[in-house]
């Protein structure tokens, strides 16, 4: 085996101390685990027996392997001419940036291999490989980042163990049924480097998931403008816009909200993955992130955005719910009403000193009724009525209910106006005008009795489970008696209505007419607005 000849780690630290034990320990640890990832891969390369498409992927670890040996080398080299190591600097973190993206390289291309063919007589040679890969990333956190645990030989057997279990796990029939089984996702793969860019996409592709791969930042901003993804794949060394900056850009579009964002680099230094989190990554994995973590990773943030996207769902479910809610609310109460009884009033009531009623009823409705069929006849009140609900939201009044062919209003409350009776009177005039236009259209002619009077009144809302507002009093008792005792076509009004609109509208005295409880009282027909005549 090729670790065999090279000298223990343990014996060559006994005999150096300080720095130098140090370098000993990076030469033998890197050069150990790479050294046997190159010849591996070279066996692997040369074995005839091997399928021509797992060929390519083997020729291209082989090559990333070729260039992670000159790397090992120039740390190797680094440490020797400056005889204290490589401390961690700016220099030692792009050095390990640069072998860790072969390690990612090699690692993939050889995953890919295994996957194809887990049970290949080639399988050790592709589980060595591995072995090496995960063995060397070891060393080069410890080594040159000064963090982990202590490296270990390149092909020990807990290594091999957890290799081969990882990969047992990832091959075995019940995990491809799990994964089957996964819902899959539109991920887009933002990396300047072609080769971590297929293999990242190979590996998503392999999931299930439908991949879209550009080389930069700004092609990835132009994909997400044009096209909906679910989750962002972000390398965070590219030229121009790098990764953390192209991670601010969608945190702050409102149409990428809840977006997940897994950012991969071969810098996995403690400062960069905080920083990476801080600016709103959902995940930060080493480039030679293994399959299954990667599969683990994808699918946790997948159905993180699935469960916002659930739940953004049902708050405008919940939203549309409530305003289709408000709308009936408000079909039946005046709008200040219902706004106090969303906030938990249990009883709204009030004295008003001073509105005017209008009642309006249409003439000989019931015989038409009577001799018409049901839907025509309703048809028929719906057209009326939607008329004079026009009518009164043009003029600032308040609808308060139907009885039957009756039509009540009021104005002057719940809101109040001081030339509520003048807004009541318009509106007469112009119901009957509604009325003799939809006359003219049937065969069957209509007329309308309207009444008009101004006084106090109780106003509130009665009901538990429909809510109504209504209003009470002797004024509306007079109103409804100005209506039912007055004169088709004819719009009859109090000697108190008549008081407040002398001045601006023509009005015929009609007599007096006895009103239950009241007695004679004067009255008077409403012609129209003076100077109209």
């Amino acid at each position: 085996m090729l670790e065999q000849t090279v000298e223990p780690a343990g014996s060559a630290v006994q005999r150096l101390d300080g720095q130098r034990a140090r370098v000993a320990l990076l030469k033998h640890e890197l050069r150990t685990p790479v050294a046997a990832i190159l010849g591996f891969c070279r066996l692997l390369a040369e074995n005839g027996e091997i399928p021509t498409e797992l060929r390519r992927h083997l020729e291209q670890a082989h090559a990333a392997a070729s260039q992670l040996d000159h790397l090992v080398e120039r740390v190797v080299r680094q440490a020797e001419e400056t005889r204290h190591g490589v401390e961690p600097d700016a220099t030692t973190r792009k050095l390990r940036h640069d072998i860790n993206a072969k390690l990612n390289l090699v690692g993939g291309f050889v995953e890919l291999a295994l996957e194809a063919a887990p049970e290949a007589p080639w399988t050790p040679e592709l589980r060595h490989v591995l072995s090496g890969v995960w063995t060397t990333e070891r060393s080069l956190r410890y080594l040159l980042g000064s963090e982990g645990e202590p490296p270990v030989t390149a092909q020990s057997a807990t290594t091999q163990d957890m290799v081969a279990s990882a990969m047992r796990s990832v091959t075995s029939p019940a995990t491809r049924a799990v994964n089957a089984r996964r819902e899959c996702g539109r991920v887009l793969v933002v990396d300047d480097d072609p080769a971590n860019r297929m293999l990242l996409a190979r590996r998503l592709e392999k999931l299930g998931h439908r991949v879209r791969s550009v080389a930069s930042a700004a092609e990835g901003k132009r994909l997400l403008d044009e096209a909906t993804f679910d989750l962002v794949v972000l390398d965070l060394i590219m030229p121009e816009v790098n990764g953390f900056e192209m991670l601010e850009w969608i945190r702050e579009q409102p149409s990428l909200a809840g977006l997940p964002v897994v950012m991969v680099s071969a810098y996995d230094d403690v400062a960069s993955v905080a920083r990476g989190i801080e600016l709103g990554a959902d995940e930060f994995l080493p480039k030679s992130v293994h399959p299954t973590l990667l599969r683990v990773r994808v699918a946790t943030c997948l159905e993180r955005k699935r469960l916002r996207d659930r739940e953004r769902l049902y708050l405008e479910q919940l939203r549309g719910e409530r305003e289709r809610s408000d709308r009936v609310l408000l079909s039946m109460l005046p709008k200040s009403v219902a706004e106090r009884l969303k906030t938990g009033e249990r009883s709204v009531a009030q004295d008003v000193d001073d509105v005017t009623v209008l009642f309006a009823d249409l003439v000989q409705f019931t015989e038409f009724a009577a001799r018409t069929d049901a839907r025509t006849a309703v048809n028929r009140l719906n057209e009326v009525f939607g008329a004079f609900d026009t009518l009164v939201e043009r003029h600032g009044l308040e609808k308060i209910k139907t009885i039957g062919d009756a039509y009540m209003l009021v104005g002057g409350v719940p809101g109040s106006r001081a030339d509520h009776t003048r807004a009541a009177a318009n509106a007469a005039l112009e119901m009957r005008r509604a009325i003799a236009e939809l006359s003219s259209v049937y065969a069957d002619p209509m007329s309308l009795r309207i009444g008009i009077h101004c006084g106090p009144v109780v106003a509130g809302v009665i009901g538990r489970t429909r809510f109504t507002y209504d209003i009470w009093g002797d004024t509306v008792n007079v109103a409804s008696r100005m209506e039912s005792q007055g004169l088709p076509g004819e719009i009859q009004v109090s000697l108190a209505v008549e008081a407040r609109l002398r001045a601006e509208y023509v009005l015929t005295p009609r007599g007096s007419i006895e009103i239950k409880g009241r007695g004679q009282m004067q009255t008077f027909l409403l012609e129209g607005p003076r100077g109209a005549h």
